[in-house]
């Protein structure tokens, strides 16, 4: 949606022609469909990592007066 206001703002601002703003838009939505349904699929894109991936201990210092 945010990639559809800039392809508006630029027809508004006349640095695009409308014919290429519905192009533009046209392929937003192809994308935004195709992301979505990826989503809907994604154990087919995210298999097992092969090891995991863990991050090291965060270490927290508390400074006291006592």
């Amino acid at each position: 949606m945010e990639t559809q206001h800039w392809i508006e703002t630029a027809l508004d601002c006349e640095y695009i022609n409308q014919a290429t703003s519905a192009q533009l838009v046209g392929k937003c939505m192809e994308i935004g469909r195709m992301l979505g349904s990826m989503m809907e699929k994604s154990e087919m894109f995210c298999g097992e990592p092969s090891h995991p991936v863990r991050e090291e201990p965060a270490e927290y210092f508390i400074e006291t007066d006592n």
